[in-house]
Parts: structure tokens; C-alpha cells; sequence
């Protein structure tokens, strides 16, 4: 749901914003299947894109795991003209192996071939989000952050179980 520059990386992860600001979670579940929406726009001529997405299961903020690649695919080429388009529509399975809680989504487009985790990419884009993982693998933290709705109250607890003063 973000829109970022021309041939650049943007990152559109909650710790990139200010609180209160528009950037958040995409919250998905684990074992299940998502929708995924990838626009690519051209100002005048067009080319194939190549369009390569991560999820960082383990959480270690690093896309270097050929089991984190969670998509491939190719943006179909418009034809090319002032202020073209073309849009990949695509369903992603989220692994079921993946840990539970906050973690990144890097989405590399890239013209004629796949990016890989850590390349530079000469004519294409790079996006960061973050993602939310519900019913996965417990994290190995001693608590993973919770938010639920008790009677018409909303509680959080950041997963510090020794902190209670944190919680609200």
C-alpha cells in the first residue's frame, strides 16, 4: 500500500516512521496464503521486471536464506508509451516454519533477472516492510508480544514478562 521512488530503496517498516504515522504491520498468518500486488510504472519506454519477495523467518533482519525467498515472478510489459503500468497479482504462501512476531518483507524489482538478498540492483527497486506473523514458531524470546481485547479494553504487553510496568 506504499508508493516509492523511482530506481531507489524505500523503507516502509514501522521503525523507519514516527509513532502515529501511516507506516504499519501487515498482519498474515502462518501456513496461510496471502494476496500480493507489486505496480510498476514507466514514463515512457517499458521493460520485463523481474520481481523477487523475502520474508525474513528467522527474524535475524538478514535476506541472505534461499528458504526466506517467498516469491518469483514477472510484472507483465505494457506497452510502452507516456505514463504506462503493469501490475503483477499473485498469491504467496506463508511458510508455516516461520517465527511468530515482528519481522521484515523485502520486495526487489529488478529489470531482465531476479535480484539476489544483497546485490545493487542498476535499474529497478528495492522495498522494506514489515510484517506481523501470527501462529507461527515461537520466537525463543521468553515472551512474544501480545495484543488482545479484554472486555471492550485494549492490553499490550511487549513480551518483557519481568517488566510489568511496561504493559499497558
Amino acid at each position: 500500500d506504499q508508493e516509492s521512488g523511482k530506481s531507489g530503496a524505500s523503507d516502509f517498516r514501522v521503525t523507519a516512521y514516527p509513532p502515529g504515522s501511516s507506516a504499519g504491520y501487515a498482519v498474515v498468518h502462518a501456513g496461510q496464503s496471502e494476496s500480493l500486488s507489486v505496480t510498476a510504472s514507466f514514463s515512457f519506454q517499458a521493460y520485463a521486471e523481474s520481481v523477487r519477495v523475502w520474508l525474513d523467518k528467522n527474524h535475524d533482519n538478514a535476506f541472505d536464506d534461499a528458504t526466506e525467498i517467498l516469491f518469483e515472478g514477472q510484472i507483465p510489459v505494457p506497452l510502452s508509451g507516456p505514463n504506462t503500468s503493469a501490475a503483477l497479482q499473485a498469491q504467496v504462501n506463508i511458510p508455516a516454519d516461520v517465527l511468530s512476531g515482528p519481522t521484515s518483507m523485502k520486495i526487489a524489482m529488478q529489470r531482465g533477472s531476479y535480484a539476489t538478498g544483497c546485490n545493487a540492483i542498476p535499474f529497478g527497486e528495492v522495498e522494506y516492510y514489515s510484517v506481523n506473523i501470527l501462529d507461527g514458531l515461537p520466537s525463543g524470546a521468553p515472551c512474544d508480544a501480545a495484543t488482545l481485547t479484554v472486555l471492550g479494553t485494549s492490553c499490550y504487553d511487549p513480551g518483557t514478562p519481568e517488566g510489568p510496568g511496561d504493559d499497558y
